[in-house]
């Protein structure tokens, strides 16, 4: 008699630690969710820093590599004594549209 006795009292414990470990289970997969909530947010904006890294690494490869930024210097004096022939050009043909007009040419 006395072992039955505690066997119901040792299965009424250990129904009550089971029931007290679930909530505290239950209390765990809840701050689990909230910190996995938190990590996806936080991955999402380590991509885009990343990504605004990579952007801005991608500028500075310019800047950072002698030979395009001479490559560069050297294009844009072209460009500029380019667009100075030409706008000196155009005032050559002006001047001679001028005086073809004024000999009575076509």
């Amino acid at each position: 008699m006395q072992v039955l006795t505690h066997v119901r009292e040792k299965r009424h414990h250990v129904a009550g630690e089971a029931a007290r470990l679930r909530a505290g289970l239950s209390a765990l997969n809840v701050h689990v969710a909230q910190l996995q909530g938190a990590l996806v947010a936080y991955k999402r904006e380590r991509d885009a820093v990343r990504a605004s890294n990579d952007a801005a690494r991608a500028g500075l490869s310019f800047a950072l590599n002698d030979a395009l930024a001479v490559d560069f210097e050297a294009r844009k004096a072209a460009i500029v004594a380019l667009q100075a022939q030409i706008a000196g050009l155009q005032q050559r043909h002006k001047q001679l549209l001028a005086v073809a007009a004024a000999s009575g040419g076509p």
